[in-house]
């Protein structure tokens, strides 16, 4: 039985459209006043607190918003800490070597699961390319109405600038498009930027009332009550989409079978070569959409989805609640969801160009985010682990531990390993030299030297497969990267207790003050 299905439909379905029809329009003069100044603009009807609580009111076990252990769960931490800590007490050394060889094991079946999803993702079919010919002469009245969302919190007056630039090249019947700007009703940042610009006709500002939570998600939730598209798609500030991706969407939608819900369009970045740490940043999303995800539809996996360019059913986006307002890495969240209510995510062979984060304490601050919100969303999802099971069979089930579980935990564990090699390299002590004795020691060599080499290899296949041949070199030092993702891990743990639904905001438009520089 699945718990994700409620009865009753959101006020403002797709199909009735009735919340568009209840948006108070409010109308700007063009002066300096930004609380005067922005045209095309409508206020949300709708209070924060009547959106946020639709979630954690009908289904409070999937919402992030509770920040308690299930029994379940608590069971779980006491079989595992409870022997640990009798361990440490009577024989430490031991203890510490089950756990080296667990951890090593672990280790290995992560790889090797990262080595089949990248063989699945390789193959030419592993994402869907719908052909241009048939693309490029879908008749108008045969494509759907395409709602767009793009959430904007303090952007910069060029960003916004060369966004709506990217968003009125999109090949789509503006007849057709249903677009939101959402902009908080108090940031009067953006609402500047935005004075003056030239929207296309399709695309208006709805202001979201302030308030707690500020997240994207909840933003989205006002714009999802708004629309009155038959599908849904979000971009980002920064996003330079492609011209067809709507079409090409459209298409997917129109020949895929009734339990496709969302399709993963491909991001890349189009500043890249920015800097030491955006050349990182471009491998890692050559290898996450070019062979990753691809492979993780491939396997038919539930798929953790990116923040932007998802085109959803709307219909199943209602059914599903929609995003979680509570939870940092909302879309991950979701992707899952779907998994869970039986629909399919596949990747759409189409890429949305974004910015590649240059500077390393706003990088520290966007990775920390994403991985605050998997960890939430596994202890979101792990409540009631036998439902999960159920739900998703034991395949999905497998591919949702390596990928939900796995990359947090090879985050947060790895910099132990790591310390204890530059130890051994410098002083030797014999306790490590127990702790890796026998099988141990050959388990975790193969590991560290083949599984390092295969996770670069993979880089640097990806990085060809994309055009980043002039990358390649970089790759051998992803080792580097991955410690700075160790050291996000740590900052999203910290958080999770501290402030588990803190948004850290994303600065826009580095790579353009530097070059102006």
């Amino acid at each position: 039985m699945n718990q994700f299905r409620i009865k009753a439909r959101p006020t403002g379905s797709a199909t009735t459209g009735t919340a568009a029809h209840e948006l108070s329009a409010v109308e700007f003069a063009d002066t300096a006043d930004p609380d005067q100044a922005v045209p095309k603009t409508t206020a949300s009807p709708l209070d924060n607190d009547s959106v946020a609580r639709t979630l954690r009111q009908a289904t409070p076990y999937y919402s992030a918003y509770r920040r308690q252990l299930s029994p379940t769960q608590w069971l779980v931490v006491t079989m595992v800490a409870g022997p640990t800590a009798f361990g440490i007490l009577v024989d430490p050394l031991l203890t510490a070597k089950v756990w080296v060889g667990v951890t090593t094991v672990l280790y290995i079946a992560l790889i090797l699961f990262r080595l089949n999803v990248v063989r699945h993702g390789w193959k030419e079919d592993a994402a869907i390319d719908p052909p241009l010919d048939q693309i490029v002469h879908i008749p108008t009245d045969r494509l759907p109405c395409y709602t767009v969302l793009v959430p904007l919190f303090r952007e910069k007056r060029q960003t916004v600038s060369e966004l709506l630039l990217s968003l009125a090249e999109l090949e789509y019947p503006a007849e057709k498009l249903d677009g939101f700007l959402l902009v908080e009703d108090d940031d009067r940042e953006t609402r500047s930027a935005l004075n003056g610009l030239a929207l296309p006709s399709w695309l208006s500002i709805l202001l979201i009332p302030p308030g707690a939570p500020r997240t994207k998600p909840k933003a989205l939730l006002h714009g999802l009550r708004a629309a009155r598209g038959s599908y849904l798609t979000v971009y980002d500030a920064e996003d330079k989409p492609d011209r067809l991706q709507l079409k090409k969407a459209s298409w997917v939608f129109m020949n895929a079978g009734p339990s496709v819900a969302c399709l993963q369009a491909k991001l890349g970045y189009y500043n890249g070569r920015q800097n030491l740490l955006t050349r990182w940043f471009n491998l890692e999303y050559d290898d996450w959409f070019s062979l990753f995800l691809p492979g993780l539809h491939d396997l038919n996996a539930p798929i953790p989805l990116g923040g932007t360019s998802n085109h959803f059913d709307i219909d199943v986006l209602h059914r599903s609640l929609a995003w979680d307002p509570y939870n940092v890495t909302e879309d991950a969240d979701l992707g899952l969801r779907l998994a869970r209510l039986g629909r399919t995510t596949v990747m759409l062979e189409s890429t949305t160009r974004e910015e590649a984060n240059s500077k390393l304490a706003n990088w520290i601050r966007q990775r920390s985010r994403w991985m605050k919100g998997y960890l939430q969303t596994v202890i979101v999802h792990t409540r009631h682990p036998t439902v999960l099971y159920r739900d998703l069979g034991p395949g999905k089930f497998a591919s949702f531990l390596a990928v939900f579980v796995g990359g947090p935990f090879v985050a947060l564990v790895s910099p132990i390993f790591w310390v204890m090699l530059a130890l051994w390299v410098i002083a030797q002590p014999s306790w490590i030299a127990a702790l890796f004795s026998g099988w141990i020691y050959y388990a975790s060599m193969t590991s560290f030297v083949l599984g390092t080499f295969a996770l670069v290899f993979a880089a640097l296949l990806a990085a060809v497969r994309r055009g980043d041949d002039d990358l390649a070199s970089y790759s051998l030092l992803l080792p580097v990267y991955w410690l700075l993702i160790s050291v996000a891990a740590y900052v999203a743990l910290i958080e999770l207790i501290l402030r588990p639904h803190h948004w850290h905001k994303t600065e826009h438009g580095l790579h353009i003050m530097e070059s102006r520089q």
